[in-house]
């Protein structure tokens, strides 16, 4: 069987960047700007099984938040049903899939949620694993301490070094950022930690910050924000018994606005 290759990037005739179009030696080919261009590829299959054997030793010796952010070579928008059915149990919508291009690979039995920037880059890639082999269920590649990367109600990606003097959510995953993101902006961390670093980053960018991480990290959560309140004029913990992608819009507002008294929620953004 022939193995389905990267082969390199091209310009987008749809949306006329230079070099954002990925071409598989298949013939599938896909902008990474987000803006709708695709051509299905001619059925070049991927030996699974061969792949995956090799992998396996990989994955056990394979860390999180390590090496350049990359996209699987078989990266398609076409998700699985059972990752679908993840998704949805979320509310995460189709026009959210495709807005923040979720994805999913059959090679490493994942959903694929990147991350890029203003300009098209990719910055960060993490995979949740559906398989049934005993694997992590996530893992991340990038720099999850040196990039800022936010999820915002009106979806226009953040940009490093403006200044926003407004409120910041951090959360712990995408999926999180997204649900929150659609009533906050909010950055995930792609793990529980915040290094002393991005604290800083994130400091000279927003003014205030909430810390809403899942409940068991309620401690973890509780430590940072002393050392946030070193950098932002406020820092807060986010209080809740479920993860920040299980509520709706009105519970994220609720949750948010039951941390500060009545004279501060009225100044919270949104």
């Amino acid at each position: 069987m022939q193995v389905k290759t990267f082969v390199g990037h091209e310009p987008c005739p749809n949306c006329g960047s230079s070099d954002n179009v990925g071409v598989w030696s298949d013939g599938q080919k896909f902008c990474f700007t987000g803006c709708g261009f695709y051509v299905a590829g001619e059925g070049i299959g991927l030996n699974i099984e061969l792949i995956k054997a090799q992998l396996k030793d990989e994955y056990k010796k394979e860390r999180s938040g390590t090496d350049d952010p990359v996209l699987p070579v078989d990266y398609s928008l076409v998700i699985r049903s059972d990752a679908k059915d993840w998704l949805n149990s979320y509310q995460i919508t189709n026009e959210e899939c495709f807005s923040y291009r979720l994805g999913w690979s059959d090679l490493y039995e994942s959903l694929i949620l990147p991350s890029f920037d203003l300009y098209g880059n990719l910055c960060m890639v993490q995979r949740r694993y559906f398989g049934k082999d005993d694997f992590p269920k996530y893992r991340t590649k990038g720099r999850p301490d040196r990039v800022i990367w936010t999820c915002r109600p009106d979806r226009i990606p953040v940009v490093v070094g403006d200044t926003y003097n407004g409120d910041i959510i951090i959360v712990e995953d995408v999926i999180s950022a997204i649900k929150v993101g659609r009533v906050y902006e909010t950055t995930p961390l792609w793990g529980s930690s915040l290094s002393v670093s991005k604290m800083s980053m994130l400091a000279k960018m927003y003014t205030r910050a909430f810390m809403w991480l899942d409940p068991d990290k309620l401690y973890e959560a509780s430590v940072r924000r002393q050392q946030m309140a070193a950098f932002f004029e406020q820092a807060h913990v986010v209080i809740s018994t479920k993860d920040p992608k299980c509520y709706d819009q009105n519970g994220i507002k609720f949750h948010i606005l039951n941390t500060l008294d009545e004279t501060e929620s009225s100044k919270i953004m949104g």
